[in-house]
């Protein structure tokens, strides 16, 4: 194998890191981003939300009906 083959060969396997890294970069700051979403919904409770929300389109509904 010659010199060029070599470089082509290490500059494939520098690719490969690169690209491993990236994605571990990108797990990392999605996992951090959850738990800082995490810690500030840590109070709400969407079910309760949710029946809230169609409690007040039922008695809107019920107004325009009417």
């Amino acid at each position: 194998m010659n010199v060029e083959g070599m470089d082509r060969i290490r500059e494939g396997g520098l690719m490969i890191v690169e690209a491993r890294l990236r994605d571990r970069s990108r797990i990392e700051k999605a996992i951090s981003t959850q738990d800082r979403l995490r810690e500030k919904s840590r109070k709400w409770n969407g079910a309760k939300e949710v029946r809230k929300w169609r409690a007040r389109s039922g008695a809107i509904e019920k107004m325009i009906i009417s």
